[in-house]
């Protein structure tokens, strides 16, 4: 169950941080908020999925009381599997995009 949860807060982060976009747009409307002229950029945790889902983690291990040397090391191993939750969510999509796109050539044929 926490490994399924780590997992959980993995994708969440990597959805958060690096698929949509949202911290790099944060980024760029703080800079034109504040009107700087150098590009502000969101500090490390918050813009790394890694990091994120590290710190995150780690608040989750000790609300719930599991924060053990095993725990850690389970948390350890989801934060380097981020880049390849990554992967995993462009694979998903493309494999939707393709079953939508052969969906709609059957349409064309049916018509």
């Amino acid at each position: 169950m926490i490994l399924t949860n780590l997992f959980l807060i993995a994708f969440i982060a990597v959805f958060i941080i690096d698929y949509s976009g949202f911290i790099d747009e944060m980024g760029k409307m703080l800079t034109k908020v504040l009107a700087s002229k150098v590009p502000l950029h969101i500090p490390k945790p918050f813009s790394c999925s890694l990091c994120t889902t590290f710190w995150v983690g780690l608040i989750y291990l000790l609300c719930i009381g599991k924060l053990t040397i095993f725990t850690l090391a389970l948390l350890g191993i989801v934060c380097i599997l981020t880049p390849e939750i990554l992967s995993i969510i462009y694979f998903g999509k493309d494999i939707i995009n393709k079953v939508f796109e052969y969906l709609e050539t059957l349409l064309h044929i049916f018509e």
